[in-house]
């Protein structure tokens, strides 16, 4: 099972709230019908072999919790990151101290 692929239909079933929500390519129907397997899911089979068509009725416990599991992926090592994503990080603790002093010097005007 592609994890990312099935958090991805997970998230699209779940805001999709009582009504159901269909998967019509071929390798997502497959991926549901793993997820349906592996009790995330349960669906319906509407389509054929030459135009399928799959629908997940709902979300199990199980594919709830799946979803509270994988709902924030874990941070990576300084090592791991991209020079992309190591200039964010640099960013966002630069606008987080940033923060931090402003607020800080606005409470101290305050008194």
């Amino acid at each position: 099972m592609n994890l990312i692929y099935a958090h991805q239909l997970l998230v699209a079933a779940g805001q999709q709230g009582d009504r159901s929500f269909q998967v019509i390519s071929r390798s997502g129907c497959e991926e549901v019908q793993r997820m349906a397997a592996a009790g995330l899911v349960e669906i319906s089979i509407q389509g054929d072999r030459i135009e399928p068509a799959i629908s997940i009725e709902r979300l199990t416990d199980f594919g709830r919790t799946f979803l509270r599991t994988f709902a924030a992926p874990p941070p990576l090592a300084e090592e791991e990151r991209t020079p992309t994503e190591q200039r964010r990080a640099s960013c966002a603790a630069a606008v987080s101290k940033w923060r931090d002093k402003f607020v800080a010097m606005q409470i101290n005007e305050a008194r």
